[in-house]
């Protein structure tokens, strides 16, 4: 529900104040009004009864639907509005394993509703892991180890050296002195991230989520990199009931 609220709340201030004009066949549409203040609250409303309805496990299929239909809808009004190529990561990850959860309850439908949940859970974890390994892959892929080059790593944390939090800004300039703590910190988020398939086997699930928590923290006090719902994810799935029951 972290993700979700947050993905919501962070779509709302994006659009929020905004004009929307989306290109029809016929012409153009403006459809401004539905990011008024009252066309937000209705929407939110909705938006917050399907989160209601998924939480106490009523007419799931139902909820999960509306919440991909509104998270779509928020996360391609955010593209058209930064007239960015993609939506945020967040929408994509909250779309994603929103979707993952309804996939697992339309195949498991006719299973007792603990399978149905645990297979539904098993395959957000999948996901979650193929996410994170296809980070790795292409950081591989496109630069190579270099990827966690020290000089290069200490100069964008320089670049991005201020804060409001003095601190911070003290820790990051340390940092920036230190290129071999710079590559010891990309080398492990590169890892973190090559080693993902491991989070397939429930006995090293919460070992590796800790490790994820780990590395978003890092990547936030570093470089200000906070991506809302990533950091907590493989936690949150890792530690949850349902990734000790066995779907059969």
């Amino acid at each position: 529900m972290y993700l979700l609220t947050a993905t919501w709340l962070m779509g709302l201030a994006a659009v929020g104040r905004e004009t929307l004009v989306v290109q029809a066949p016929w012409g153009a549409l403006d459809l401004t009004g539905v990011l008024s203040p009252a066309g937000c609250a209705a929407v939110s409303a909705l938006y917050v009864g399907a989160c209601v309805a998924f939480l106490l496990r009523r007419h799931e299929v139902v909820a999960c639907a509306v919440l991909l239909a509104l998270l779509a809808a928020i996360g391609l009004t955010e593209k058209a509005i930064r007239h960015a190529t993609m939506p945020t990561v967040a929408v994509m990850l909250a779309t994603t394993m929103v979707g993952t959860w309804m996939i697992g309850l339309l195949v498991g439908r006719r299973s007792p509703t603990a399978e149905r949940e645990a297979l539904a859970h098993e395959l957000m974890c999948g996901v979650l892991s193929a996410s994170l390994f296809l980070c790795g892959v292409a950081k591989l892929s496109n630069v190579g180890f270099e990827w966690a080059d020290g000089p290069t790593n200490a100069l964008l944390i320089y670049e991005r050296s201020a804060s409001e939090f003095g601190f911070i800004t003290q820790l990051r300039i340390w940092l920036s002195q230190h290129p071999t703590l710079c590559a010891m910190g990309a080398t492990f988020s590169l890892s973190v991230e090559a080693l993902a398939p491991v989070y397939l086997w429930r006995g090293a699930r919460k070992l590796y989520g800790l490790a994820v928590f780990l590395m978003f923290v890092s990547l936030g006090f570093a470089l200000g990199f906070m991506e809302a719902g990533w950091d907590v994810m493989a936690l949150a799935l890792a530690y949850s009931s349902l990734s000790d029951r066995q779907p059969r």
